[in-house]
């Protein structure tokens, strides 16, 4: 597969999982609620809390504003063949999906987005090893971009979900 039909892939995938996690979080959140209270007080507090006080709506706002910047990023490295901000992407996104994997393993259950956390992970390793292949990045760039998209990320994702909670305009 060519280097630029894996970068123009990339938006398509990430929406697979985030409908997933859309589709799946409040049913799961409401199966669920107890049995990690219970297991996990602390923890469970503090994940379910960010989670609960979310309609799907603004959970929904979150995810298209993180496709959106997403989508920029793509669009950058397609348009400037920038292979390292792509890969850099990537990795950053394989971390969000590692999270995915590890809440998984601790509750020893599914969680919303396992599912296709595996499915996109599986993309996630072919990029990255077909640009390897390709001989497309430069190593000590590729891993700037990550660490960067890495805080940029989590930075974005907290600072969305502060602000899904003040405004309550979707909240019905």
């Amino acid at each position: 597969m060519k280097p630029e039909i894996i970068i123009w892939l990339f938006p398509i995938i990430f929406m697979i999982h985030e409908f997933e996690e859309i589709i799946f979080m409040h049913w799961w959140l409401r199966k669920n609620k107890e049995s990690i209270l219970t297991k996990y007080p602390k923890l469970g507090k503090r994940i379910i809390g960010q989670f609960d006080s979310l309609s799907t709506e603004a959970f929904s706002l979150i995810v298209a504003e993180e496709f959106l910047i997403l989508s920029f990023i793509v669009l950058i490295s397609a348009i400037y063949s920038n292979y390292d901000l792509y890969i850099g992407l990537v990795v950053a996104y394989s971390v969000h999906l590692f999270v995915h994997v590890i809440q998984a393993v601790v509750i020893k259950r599914y969680t919303p987005a396992l599912v296709t956390t595996i499915l996109t992970g599986i993309f996630c390793v072919y990029a990255i090893i077909k640009f390897v292949k390709f001989d497309l990045l430069v190593f000590n760039l590729s891993l700037v971009y990550s660490i960067i998209l890495i805080f940029v990320i989590f930075i974005n994702l907290n600072l969305m979900h502060r602000l899904a909670k003040r405004i309550k305009l979707l909240s019905l």
